[in-house]
């Protein structure tokens, strides 16, 4: 009895890991499926690039659009939209986070002193834009 003792808690120490085992690989899976999903969604996003340029050109001022990304967060498109003047000598830099379809501003920085933003540092901005892009 004492030699089936040790074998029969090894059974049953294998028998209570394997449904981990198999709960561990699903989960992998799905985190591979969803990882290549958003694949997918961000090389769509990726072609809106240049309508979101375009929509943007002849705007007034100097608009570049620094980056465009699917955002799992969002479930949608996101553009990064830079904005640069020269007033009175100095040098004004806007960057926000905004949402292709709804052209909703999610984030927002500004160097110029009267400016409403959300963010007041541009380190918080591009850690926030990890975020969304995450």
């Amino acid at each position: 009895m004492q030699k089936l003792l040790p074998t029969l808690l090894a059974i049953l120490f294998l028998a209570a890991c394997a449904p981990n085992s198999v709960e561990s690989s699903e989960e992998t899976a799905s985190e591979e499926n969803q990882t290549e999903d958003n694949f997918e969604r961000n090389l769509e996003c990726q072609k809106l690039r240049q309508q979101v340029e375009n929509y943007f050109s002849g705007a007034g001022v100097e608009t570049s659009i620094e980056g465009i990304f699917y955002s799992p967060k969002q479930k949608s498109c996101l553009y990064i939209l830079v904005n640069s003047s020269v007033s009175n000598d100095f040098f004004y830099v806007s960057w926000s986070l905004n949402d292709v379809f709804t052209n909703q501003t999610i984030e927002q920085y500004s160097n110029h002193p009267n400016a409403s933003t959300t963010i007041y540092d541009i380190d918080e901005f591009h850690e926030k834009i990890k975020e969304y892009q995450n």
